[in-house]
């Protein structure tokens, strides 16, 4: 490997810095992603194959560096080996920068990964100690330039939280699936998370959190030994209810209604109102709902709470005519994969003075203007 983590490199010192002003343009990550990019986001070899034409098609520059490493990262395969990664909970994005950034930093890493577990397979175990050494070594260079960059924007400050969280999963990780190979010395878990906290940006989300939640689950994979175990440990300790996250984007689409994220009037507020429904155990900190009896009816009086709580835009140029309720109920019930499509007919009144006398906090919300 001759280009290793070349991207999270130009993110904090190169071309991909996002506070650079080329950087901040959206229109830059609109014409990236018309590319096909988007579409090849859950697969690493496939999204850089796609990135490459991007850049070459629409002429945005970027190091030659950066292009041979998504080259490489671009002959990744995707077998059973994929498996053995544990995934990680991440903060979603909130615009095409942010948007750009999530699956430019988690791609690269989850390529690396896989190029490492082919590399191993392959080669000498002299030869793929040296390779996995000169990624512990990039991983501390990156993790002490961090502490030089400056907090920013928003945004700026999103993606290098996003940065600084990768670094701490990639490490952990080779460690876990690369322990027969590492006879020497690499960080331990207390000084990498001090190093990744250093000067931390005040956040809506839980960094902590996030960190706890997946050292959870890979001591328990490590417990458990097997590779069924682990499957198992990641679909119920990965995100398992204990923290919700904000996701301030239509992470699941729309379904088929012409309402989206965008219509929403107040954001921070409904993501306060989202903490609640979680807090209630009504959705679970994937934002799914937690199908207990009663939730629906629940679920379906606080839809006409918001509602009539001016909560969303009366109407959008993207759709002919006035949104009906229907379609704010179809678009809140993709968001956490219910049907209340009965329910929400049949709720009377007295189903929201209900809905409003079990849980105190529906009194606090305010009118959107």
């Amino acid at each position: 490997m001759n280009h290793e983590l070349s991207v999270a490199e130009a993110i904090l010192t190169g071309s991909l810095r996002p506070w650079g002003k080329e950087n901040r343009d959206e229109e830059k990550y609109v014409q990236l992603f018309s590319r096909n990019v988007r579409n090849c986001k859950n697969d690493p070899a496939s999204y850089f194959i796609a990135l490459i034409t991007a850049y070459k098609m629409t002429g945005i520059g970027i190091e030659e560096t950066i292009l041979d490493e998504f080259s490489d990262l671009g002959k990744t395969v995707k077998d059973a080996a994929e498996s053995q990664s544990i995934p990680i909970g991440l903060p979603l994005f909130f615009n095409k920068q942010t948007e750009f950034y999530y699956y430019l930093i988690r791609n690269e890493f989850a390529g690396t990964i896989l190029l490492l577990q082919q590399m191993v397979r392959s080669m000498q175990p002299i030869d793929a100690r040296y390779n996995i050494l000169k990624i512990f070594k990039k991983i501390n260079y990156l993790l002490y330039h961090l502490k030089d960059v400056s907090q920013h924007d928003e945004a700026t400050d999103f993606i290098l939280v996003l940065l600084r969280i990768d670094l701490y999963y990639l490490h952990r990780e080779l460690e876990r699936l690369f322990s027969k190979s590492i006879d020497f010395e690499v960080l331990n878990e207390n000084e990498l998370q001090y190093l990744v906290s250093r000067n931390l940006p005040e956040l809506s989300f839980s960094f902590p959190s996030i960190i706890e939640q997946y050292e959870k689950t890979r001591e328990k994979v490590l417990k458990d030994g097997s590779q069924a175990q682990q499957q198992k440990s990641t679909t119920d300790n990965l995100n398992p209810g204990s923290v919700l996250i904000p996701r301030p984007s239509d992470f699941r689409g729309t379904g088929k209604s012409p309402v989206n994220f965008e219509d929403i009037n107040n954001a921070e507020t409904f993501f306060n109102i989202e903490k609640e429904l979680f807090l209630s155990k009504i959705i679970d900190g994937n934002y799914n709902f937690i199908n207990t009896k009663g939730n629906k009816n629940l679920l379906a009086a606080l839809y006409h709470i918001l509602i009539g709580q001016n909560y969303f835009r009366k109407n959008s140029y993207r759709h002919p005519g006035n949104f009906e309720p229907a379609h704010y109920r179809r678009y809140l019930d993709f968001r956490y994969n219910v049907d209340t499509a009965q329910q929400f007919r049949k709720c009377k009144v007295e189903d929201v003075e209900k809905f409003k006398r079990k849980y105190l906090w529906i009194d606090n919300i305010p009118y959107c203007r």
